[in-house]
């Protein structure tokens, strides 16, 4: 075999690696984290405020992943009933997984059963409302 039969069995083996690695890349599933994300970057400022305003809480609300549920708690120097808004658990990988709870108004603390997520990776967002003050926190947790 002489030289130049080598070099084009070399290109033609790297043009097809070329096209395996397009067709590869192409057929690969995209998730966008918002379908209307320049809308939300509108409200962008509005969000930095209640987290802001969240971060000068002393105490923080927590999401912990348990074996059964999630239980989010609310602080406890808040009045129970005068808590509302929502909360977004946001899949990275598969945006159908991703749920969306309101806040009970007596939400001291709010248990989610496991059953309505698959495990794996959430991001949590919370938007929620102490007597008309806004406030934001976002998590990151694993359900088991």
């Amino acid at each position: 075999m002489n030289w130049g039969i080598r070099i084009t069995i070399l290109y033609v083996v790297f043009v097809v690696m070329i096209l395996t690695m397009v067709y590869m890349a192409s057929s690969q599933k995209v998730e966008l984290v918002s379908d209307d994300y320049y809308k939300q970057e509108l409200a962008f400022q509005q969000q930095i405020d209640r987290s802001d305003a969240a971060s000068r809480l002393l105490e923080q609300p927590t999401v912990i992943p348990g074996v059964n549920n999630v239980e989010i708690q609310f602080p406890s120097a808040i009045p129970s009933d005068s808590v509302s808004g929502k909360i977004l658990f946001l899949r990275p990988s598969d945006a159908s997984l991703d749920r969306e709870f309101p806040i009970k108004a007596n939400a001291s603390l709010m248990e989610i059963p496991n059953g309505k997520f698959s495990k794996g990776l959430y991001q949590v967002k919370m938007n929620w409302t102490i007597n008309e003050k806004k406030y934001y926190n976002e998590y990151s947790i694993y359900i088991p």
